[in-house]
């Protein structure tokens, strides 16, 4: 027995230990980490980070210590199970907040039955009377905190609840100061409004008063910290956590998954009614001739996508399936792989692997040997050079007994032989892209808190191994591409957040220029000719000449898309088509734009989760994908043919 608890007492020093190295790294790092690796180091970090503000408004509304640490477990083990479905990875702060709320009226609902006649009888001891309104006040607050608009939300709950600075505050959400500082000033106004509209006259000057007075306390429980990372590692691994929590917890936790699909279905119903309604008016609005009715009909089914096309066929190992990539004759894929019975994070079973794509059959097995012995960890996927000969991933930690923290490792893809590991100075490589003729490789990387220029993109010799050119600026390089005569080298850079700007660089010179309207943009490539670049997001599909820089004007991307989860993107490498994924009517789906009109063409489903990687055969007439499954978190590479599929219909 002494033993086991020496054992779990390490655990949590480690994982404690770990956790403070992530304390620099943004919500939206974390939660990428945490749905790739299901990392309690990572999740500890989220639950130091937001667990004091989520403490705090259990607390405002439940008013017992006992009942607050419970609606706090629950709230957690929500987001350990729905973590994927929240709609901008930066609000996290934002959703827990809204969840904590409704997790810690629910309780309270409970808690009145059971504690009626107690209640009337401490009352007057936990609460002094000449605190009652000012009680009162701070348990409306939440309420009313949860019905602004994100826009004020966010703002005031990270600079008031969460503490932070406004520095802090603005870094975080990727605005300027000047920014926060306005926002803060409608949020308060806004505040004040719906507080005087609840009959409780308060100033909205006073709104920043009442606000700081619900701050946030320094720190938490160790042990409540502990117990709740370790049954958030259980249900997201599909486990029962009453061993580790109380049945309250576990039923307060199961309570707010239902309402929250229930209240999906309140809105998907409500949709389909308006729908309905709107049909029947529009049916009794105006009588069209048999002519017209017929141009209307064709007019109607030119401007819609096709029926959605199910995948050609799917890829299944005994592992998991992370990120994909073509080699130059369409026919292997490599992969990074992670065996099914673990988390992505367990650094000794991950893998790099080539796949015969007709068959799924394993061609070559690579790093699974060198990583017995070393905390290996792929990040920003795999790449496979056009002529086919060689692989490169991303690594962190500890390699063949050398000290590093961050690698990008090149194969043999016959031999399955390592040619090269290139020591990266920095964080962690996130982006990686070959040339064209195979020759070079980039690398794009960063650091959080960056005071001074570092090497954020660094160009290798693939045959040799030695840096060619880098570029340097205090910025994050999140994707990279080469221009098809490899004189160009694009890339999107962030401070931390979000995407706020791509540049054209010139590595003969060292010259680069920002594209004008590139904030937001998250995935980017050449034209075949190398004339047009190309960049889009889920609002945004951009093209700008090459040589100028200056924008191709063209049509709004309109995806439908909704913002939960996150989106893979390609370009087909025709320059013709532009791949995205994302979230609609609780469908996880692919959709394909035509890349001058912005207009949807297909649409591809038979994924059961999100999305986390695309690419196209050199041809552009095959898409792979990587998808979650939701339930089971196991992945699948699913191919579409859409040469076949056109055939097939014919």
């Amino acid at each position: 027995m002494a033993t086991a608890h020496l054992s779990a007492f390490l655990r949590r020093l480690t994982r404690g230990m770990v956790a403070e190295t992530l304390v620099d790294q943004s919500d939206r790092q974390l939660v990428e980490q945490f749905l790739v690796r299901r990392d309690e180091a990572v999740f500890e970090t989220l639950v130091r980070r937001h667990g004091p503000m989520v403490h705090r408004v259990c607390w405002r509304v439940l008013q017992q210590e006992q009942d607050a640490e419970d609606a706090f477990q629950a709230t957690f083990l929500v987001l350990a199970q729905k973590v994927h479905t929240v709609r901008k990875q930066d609000s996290l702060a934002s959703w827990l907040h809204g969840v904590a709320h409704r997790v810690a009226v629910k309780a309270k609902a409970h808690a009145a039955i059971r504690r009626r006649c107690e209640q009337q009888a401490s009352m007057s001891q936990t609460v002094p009377p000449d605190e009652v309104t000012w009680r009162e006040l701070r348990t409306v607050l939440d309420a009313e905190l949860a019905a602004l608009p994100e826009k004020w939300r966010l703002p005031l709950i990270l600079c008031y609840l969460e503490g932070r600075t406004q520095d802090e505050a603005a870094g975080h959400l990727g605005w300027s100061r000047t920014t926060l500082q306005r926002r803060l000033t409608e949020a308060r106004a806004a505040l004040g409004r719906r507080l005087k509209q609840r009959g409780v006259i308060w100033p909205a000057a006073l709104s920043a008063v009442l606000l700081s007075d619900c701050v946030a306390s320094a720190a938490l429980p160790s042990a409540l910290v502990g117990s709740t990372v370790e049954a958030a590692r259980c249900v997201a691994a599909g486990q029962s956590a009453t061993p580790i929590v109380s049945i309250k917890v576990v039923a307060l936790t199961e309570g707010a998954l239902k309402a929250m699909l229930l209240n999906k279905v309140k809105i998907a119903s409500a949709i389909l009614l308006v729908m309905a309604l709107l049909g029947g008016l529009g049916a009794g609005a105006a009588m069209l001739t048999p002519e017209a009715a017929a141009t209307a009909r064709t007019e109607k089914k030119a401007d819609e996508p096709e029926k959605p096309l199910s995948p050609s066929r799917s890829l299944k190992g005994t592992y998991k399936f992370w990120s994909v990539s073509f080699g130059r004759d369409g026919k292997a894929l490599a992969t990074v792989t992670f065996d099914a019975g673990s988390d992505p994070g367990d650094a000794r079973k991950s893998a790099v692997r080539l796949l015969d794509v007709q068959t799924g059959d394993v061609e070559r097995t690579l790093a699974e040997d060198q990583a017995k012995d070393r905390s290996y960890s792929t990040i920003a996927g795999v790449g496979l050079s056009p002529d086919g000969k060689t692989v490169a991933a991303p690594a962190s930690g500890k390699f063949e007994g050398e000290d590093g923290f961050s690698w990008l490792v090149l194969w043999d893809a016959q031999t399955g032989k390592i040619r090269h590991k290139l020591k990266h100075p920095f964080f962690e490589v996130r982006a990686l892209a070959f040339s064209r003729d195979s020759k070079m490789v980039a690398t794009g990387t960063g650091i959080n808190g960056a005071e001074q220029d570092f090497e954020a993109v660094k160009l290798w010799d693939v045959q040799t191994g030695k840096t060619l050119r880098t570029l340097k600026t205090r910025k994050w390089a999140v994707k990279v591409a080469f221009a098809p005569d490899s004189k160009l080298l694009a890339a999107v850079l962030t401070p931390d957040v979000a995407p706020d700007e791509v540049i054209l660089w010139d590595p003969a010179n060292g010259k680069s220029q920002t594209l004008p309207d590139s904030e937001g943009i998250e995935a980017i490539a050449f034209s075949p000719d190398g004339k047009v670049f190309l960049g889009a997001s889920r609002t945004k599909l951009r093209r700008w000449d090459a040589t100028t820089g200056k924008v191709i004007e063209g049509p709004d991307l309109k995806t439908g898309f909704s913002d939960e989860g996150w989106s893979a993107y390609a370009f087909s490498p025709d320059g013709k088509t532009l791949a995205i994924s994302g979230k609609q009517e609780d469908k996880h789906l692919i959709a394909l734009y035509d890349v001058k009109s912005a207009k949807r063409v297909k649409t591809l489903e038979g994924c059961k989760g999100p999305i986390t990687s695309l690419s196209f055969t050199p041809d552009s007439n095959t898409l792979a994908a990587a998808s979650i499954d939701e339930t089971s978190y196991v992945q699948a590479i699913h191919l579409w043919d859409f040469d076949l599929a056109t055939k097939s219909k014919k």
